[in-house]
């Protein structure tokens, strides 16, 4: 059901999942129109069902995406089809502020054409254990489904995930020790990383995990970033250094029942409440491994540079907004949402990265330079401090997230 846990906690959450399900009503899905690139919702998780299915009070939720398929070389091709025309009629090449005008023109012209693409992302709300899980690897993908959660659910009480230990002090121990947390046994996929200026890594796949060898990478300064785990012979799994759960697999809980339900819907509910009921499990001992959740009155510091400790607390990366700005489109102004959102932006001293279609727009507080979204590294996408998302002439949100430091939220919070 599940591959990949992105955690949350949702203290004092106390919806049923009818309720839950009319909040959502409000942002469900709607197929893009001729127009627009992208569109995203809440759809059923099952075929005709509600927006909301719920099994034992475990939530399960549905974001859906539609996208149009608009490659960049199709609108070059043919812009530079349209320029060769306008040149051959007027005399002269046309100059760069006009091809831009005929590229978005072409891009206009193509989208009712482009081909729709649909994906989804699952998230499951444990009412009872006040977990919120998200179902991708993918931070950027994370934040969709929050940002859609925080404009359904007034008050949504979300946090992040918190624990004592940071994952690679916690990691890199058991490593060294060549013992896992009571529960857990460690499997034989792992990635190692200098954190000196070298970054010198080492990966190990389907490897045993040989002690002396383990020592010696720890010795020489590296740390572990990504291990591979079993929960009590039910569930492997991959953790990594922002508290990421990976490429989960059920071992043998979900065959148990197999051949005792009786149609699709029964296996569905049955798979579910196993799933959830042993993932939940799972969690919250993994949450004491590393020391238990830690006390959210006051800030937790940034994880250090050099050897692991042992005893760092660490904000778990999340997206949960400390604010949310929203800029509304303006009539007549397709980019007016995006220009009004920039110079917001730049009055209180943040920096911003290029828009594209295919993710958000990075944000950190200060002077500096930052790449497209999809040329950002994973770590980089994680520790930045804000992102910016929108449509050509539609709403353009600023997300500020948890992680962010004091001079940042205070920044995002000044007086408009």
């Amino acid at each position: 059901m599940f591959k990949n846990l992105q955690m949350y906690r949702l203290s004092g959450f106390k919806m049923t999942a009818d309720e839950l399900s009319a909040a959502l009503k409000s942002n469900e899905f709607t197929p893009a129109s001729s127009v627009e690139l992208m569109r995203q919702g809440w759809d059923s998780p099952r075929p005709n069902g509600p927006l909301v299915h719920a099994v034992n009070g475990q939530y399960l939720l549905k974001l859906k995406t539609e996208k149009r398929l608009l490659p960049s070389s199709v609108i070059n091709q043919v812009a530079k089809e349209r320029a060769a025309e306008l040149e051959e009629a007027q005399g002269f090449a046309p100059g760069k502020k006009a091809m831009k005008e005929i590229k978005e023109r072409v891009a206009d012209d193509l989208l009712p054409q482009a081909f729709r693409i649909n994906t989804a992302i699952l998230a499951w709300i444990d009412s009872i254990s006040g977990w919120l899980m998200i179902d991708t690897a993918s931070p950027s993908k994370a934040d969709d489904v929050v940002k859609y959660l925080l404009k359904s659910v007034d008050r949504l009480p979300l946090e992040s995930l918190r624990v004592m230990r940071s994952p690679v002090a916690a990691m890199t121990e058991w490593l060294q020790e060549d013992e896992a947390p009571a529960g857990f046994t460690i499997d034989q996929d792992a990635t190692l990383r200098a954190t000196g200026e070298s970054k010198a890594q080492v990966q190990y796949k389907r490897h045993t995990l040989y002690a002396g060898e383990m020592k010696q990478h720890i010795a020489d300064g590296k740390q572990c970033k990504r291990l591979a785990m079993t929960w009590i012979d039910k569930i492997s799994f991959q953790l990594d250094e922002s508290l990421t759960i990976k490429t989960i697999k059920m071992l043998d809980v979900l065959k148990e029942t197999e051949a005792s339900t009786k149609n699709d819907d029964e296996r569905f509910d049955s798979d579910m409440a196993l799933f959830t009921g042993e993932l939940a499990k799972m969690a919250a001992d993994l949450v004491d491994a590393l020391g238990g959740e830690a006390v959210t009155d006051a800030p937790a510091p940034s994880a250090p540079e050099g050897p692991a400790k042992g005893d760092e607390p660490v904000r778990k990366q999340s997206v949960v907004g400390v604010s949310i700005k929203e800029f509304q489109p303006i009539p007549g102004n397709d980019f007016g949402a995006q220009y009004a959102a920039a110079n917001w932006l730049s009055e209180r001293g943040f920096s911003y990265g290029p828009s594209s279609v295919d993710g958000p727009q990075a944000i950190w507080h200060g002077d500096c330079s930052i790449s497209k979204w999809r040329n950002l590294s994973a770590d980089e996408q994680c520790d930045a401090h804000a992102i910016m998302s929108g449509k050509r002439g539609g709403t353009v949100l600023i997300t500020l997230r948890a992680h962010a430091p004091a001079e940042a939220v205070a920044a995002f919070n000044q007086a408009d």
